[in-house]
């Protein structure tokens, strides 16, 4: 895998816009799983959350 030393800007772009989108998803779970009092949900949402941000 590469490193982001080695990685073009329009990758490196790329894997941040997934990063990103993966963090909108969590927070969506995260408040759907609130309104209908769900915790597995909440729980999914924030796991979600925390592997974005790890990505990016």
């Amino acid at each position: 895998m590469a490193t982001e030393k080695n990685q073009n800007p329009a990758e490196n772009l790329v894997e941040k816009a997934e990063a990103r989108s993966e963090k909108i998803e969590g927070k969506v779970q995260e408040a759907i799983g609130k309104m209908d009092n769900d915790s597995q949900d909440v729980k999914e949402g924030q796991a979600k959350q925390a592997e974005a941000k790890k990505k990016g």
